[in-house]
């Protein structure tokens, strides 16, 4: 799978071997490639050997760098998310302040609506009050 990955950053093709076996009729077919074979062998079965050491260090190096971004992106999605859950806070703050403010308003418009009837109805029951009583 890493290396389909390295094939395909490097602009080249990856080779489906277990296709191009299962096609050959004869198990002699590949007897040229025995050489190559035996020496891919030798140096994959040598744990010293300096290009199985290069390529181990350098999938190595390929798979940390690409858990160094990983880390990166979801530090950066978790920043997102902290960033929003403080924008949701303001939000509601403002919401409820916002609220207050309409209730506020909602009785100002109320009293100045009623607040001549109010009035009228007040001088009415003094004068009333006044005369029925004094």
């Amino acid at each position: 799978e890493i290396e389909e990955k390295k094939a395909r950053d490097e602009g080249r093709q990856t080779q489906d071997w277990d296709r191009q076996i299962d096609l050959v009729e004869r198990p002699y077919a590949y007897i040229k490639f025995d050489k190559t074979i035996k020496k891919k062998g030798k140096d994959f079965a040598n744990p010293n050997s300096r290009s199985n050491t290069g390529r181990l260090s350098e999938d190595l190096n390929d798979i940390h760098n690409i858990m160094k971004k990983n880390i990166n992106e979801v530090l950066k999605r978790g920043e997102g998310l902290e960033s929003m859950a403080e924008v949701s806070k303001k939000l509601q703050s403002e919401s409820s302040n916002f609220k207050w403010g309409a209730k506020k308003v909602s009785l100002m418009a109320q009293w100045q609506q009623h607040a001549p009837f109010v009035a009228v109805g007040g001088v009415l029951f003094l004068v009333l009050l006044l005369k029925f009583y004094l």
